[in-house]
């Protein structure tokens, strides 16, 4: 039998879909495919009519010719076992991305197979002009035989500090094992700073338990190869449980019984990575089975417990861009006791943050992501029969609380600073409410000087950031990179219009180059802003004097401004349903919640449209920047219909209503053929034709 040496590594770029299949006889493919149509597989063992059938020999292998050209020199087949099977992907920043995260960076996900291990490793290369910051987890589901009554515990964590995301507060745990104790609940806990070794006890059938170790380790090496630099990591420990799991669109309704997560990463805070230096991220889950209280590796894949001894039900990475593709959040600012963090519990209370059409994200204690009230897509859904409604959603921030001089790094001002930087609409919270039990910082309460001192102090950190880069600009004199030019004009530009205390939001540039410049800078003031107004209870409807002034001042410089009762909110949110909610409310002279009113805000700073797609399986709300083609709204939903779009069928939302469905949409020609560049309307309904 001729056949070379074969070690099977596939590596899939972003561009490329690929799959590993066996559809002649035992010969294993790998298939490629192109967003634009190509494709190509690669026989690893042989040519295309070819079959391994022990007798005769096969042609070829991985098409390849190495070490020798003619005459097969009596080849025999080789296999090296101690080699893994590796998978290499990657992903660069790319006009998609940075409308998301404008910075640049290349990532690198690897995945090694051994026979009683998997070893994964995430790279990240920050290849922007400075300093960039993130989370990333490297998601894992490890199959569980079964979690309930201790089917699995958890070791290694007994003394480490952690954050209940259920509960949403901190702990410390006390137990020696974790274990799946209330098969109905959620169990989701982030582990800050945890060990490097965690270990998962798995009770398998006739007594063969299973033991997964997983050992983690996060570095950072510079550009030249440069000693690494351990860094801390975190751990978290998940189970949807029962209620949640039949919320989740990717679970089963008992699903959650055969998987536990044990995912190392960086979440308890946002893990920096200086420019031109890289951070690694690494997992290895080893699986040793336990017989008679003795440990062995798994030796013969014929063992009928193989399925389970390495069954990794997923593995997931999360990249800094966030969980599904989270796009837009808004940052909650404000001086300390202005009734910031009263307001933002009460605008995304629990049940609310948890959108139930969405799986668990491990993200800080002060994040949270509520679903967009959509009574549109609830009418399609209604209308169509669809068994489940997803509205798109809205991240918000709680954000350190900021003090004078924090641009100076006074207080928390450097956390706040990071913090803010993040976020795409910032909420200026400004107490508008007398309160002896509250005291002020500046001991009285003038909302017009604490929006003085929240201004000052961004374009304070603005001036700073800019005169810090024509410093490092002007030690790169002889650099041969084209954009710095056009990066040297924008920051002279802005340097006089920030010291004269303006703010950077509403510059614009004529040249392309230098507004991508002046985006990429992600300057405070530059942000779009929104103004709350933090009212007592007795002013909700009405506002004050002070709320006037405030109006009066923001809406001079085309902000917005809007009046809220954060203590009124917080009760209202206590309410179960809608209904007893919005009653409360309009005790007050209220016919809206405060949370509408300000994702309605932020939306339209973030120029945001919504779209649908609905169908027997779901009715859903997506979002895309208003101005958009039918071929990126299609790319909204997968990145690849973008490029594969052929047609959209649509048909408006107020059509739809008059007609009363889709079919009959389609009936009284409503039903539109669209091409790709037709420029979406808020609320049409798609149907997208995309290729292969």
């Amino acid at each position: 039998m001729v056949n070379s040496f074969v070690s099977k590594t596939a590596v899939f770029v972003s561009t490329l879909l690929a799959s590993l299949t066996s559809a002649n006889g035992e010969l294993e493919t790998v298939k490629l495919s192109h967003p634009h149509g190509s494709s190509a597989e690669v026989f690893l063992f042989g040519a295309h009519d070819s079959f391994m059938d022990g007798v005769n020999p096969i042609r070829g292998g991985i098409p390849v010719v190495f070490p020798n050209f003619g005459g097969a020199p009596g080849n025999k087949e080789a296999t090296d076992k101690n080699r893994p099977s590796v998978a290499k992907f990657t992903m660069e920043a790319s006009n998609s991305t940075r409308q998301m995260w404008p910075v640049e960076f290349k990532l690198e996900y690897e995945v090694k197979l051994y026979a009683n291990q998997l070893k994964t490793a995430l790279r990240v290369h920050n290849t922007h002009t400075e300093q960039i910051e993130f989370h990333t987890l490297l998601h894992n589901y490890l199959w569980v035989d079964d979690s309930r009554n201790g089917g699995v515990t958890v070791s290694g964590l007994k003394g480490v500090d952690y954050f209940d995301q259920v509960a949403k507060v901190n702990k410390t745990e006390t137990r020696q094992s974790i274990s799946i104790t209330n098969s109905t609940a959620q169990t989701g806990n982030t582990y800050l700073d945890a060990p490097d070794k965690i270990v998962a006890t798995i009770k398998g059938v006739n007594t063969k338990d299973r033991s997964v170790t997983v050992q983690k380790k996060g570095f950072i090496t510079g550009k030249n190869g440069q000693k690494a630099i351990k860094t801390k990591t975190d751990a978290v420990v998940w189970n949807p449980g029962a209620e949640r799991a039949k919320k989740l669109e990717d679970f089963g309704d008992e699903e959650h019984i055969n998987m536990i997560c044990v995912e190392p990463g960086r979440v308890s805070v946002k893990q920096p990575l200086p420019a031109g230096q890289t951070y690694t991220l690494e997992q290895s889950i080893t699986v040793l089975q336990r017989v008679k209280g003795l440990l062995s590796t798994p030796k013969s894949r014929s063992n009928n417990l193989w399925p389970s001894m390495l069954h990794i039900r997923r593995v997931v990475t999360r990249t800094p861009l966030g969980c599904r593709g989270f796009q837009r959040s808004v940052g909650i600012v404000g001086m300390p006791n202005v009734g910031k963090s009263t307001l933002f519990n009460a605008l995304t209370k629990t049940e609310v943050a948890q959108a139930a059409n969405y799986p668990f994200c491990t993200i800080d204690p002060n994040v949270a992501r509520v679903a967009v009230p959509d009574g549109r897509v609830r009418h399609l859904a209604e209308v169509e029969k669809s068994k489940r409604v997803i509205e798109t959603q809205l991240e918000f921030v709680d954000i350190a609380g900021l003090v004078r001089g924090a641009s100076h790094g006074e207080g928390l001002g450097n956390k706040f600073l990071d913090n803010i930087r993040q976020v795409a609409v910032i909420a200026h919270v400004v107490r508008c409410f007398e309160d002896t039990n509250i005291l002020h910082v500046d001991e009285s309460v003038d909302p017009i000087r604490d929006l003085e001192t929240i201004r000052t102090e961004l374009i304070l950190a603005d001036l700073q950031t800019v005169e810090k880069r024509l410093t490092n600009l002007a030690k790169k004199k002889k650099s041969t990179d084209p954009t710095i030019p056009s990066l040297i004009e924008v920051l002279k530009r802005l340097q006089p219009h920030l010291e004269d205390g303006n703010l950077a939001e509403g510059m614009t540039f004529e040249k392309p180059d230098e507004q991508l410049q002046f985006e990429r800078l992600q300057l405070l003031t530059a942000k779009k802003a929104l103004y709350l107004c933090n009212v007592s209870e007795e002013d909700a409807a009405t506002g004050n004097d002070m709320t006037e002034a405030v109006r009066e001042r923001v809406e001079a410089e085309g902000s917005v401004c809007l009046t809220v009762s954060g203590s009124l909110e917080e009760a209202a949110a206590s309410f179960e349903d809608d209904e007893s909610q919005l009653e409360y409310l309009n005790e007050s002279g209220l016919n809206e919640t405060g949370l509408t009113k300000v994702i309605r805000a932020s939306q339209e700073l973030l120029q945001l449209q919504t779209y649908y797609t609905v169908g027997e399986k779901e009715a859903r709300a997506w979002n895309v920047l208003a101005g958009s083609t039918a071929a990126v709204a299609a790319g909204v939903i997968h990145s690849d219909f973008e490029k594969l779009l052929i047609r959209a069928e649509t048909v408006g939302y107020e059509d739809f209503v008059k007609t009363g469905s889709m079919r009959a949409a389609k009936e009284k020609g409503l039903l539109r053929s669209e091409g790709k560049d037709y420029i979406c309307q808020d609320g049409d309904i798609f149907n997208f034709l995309v290729g292969k």
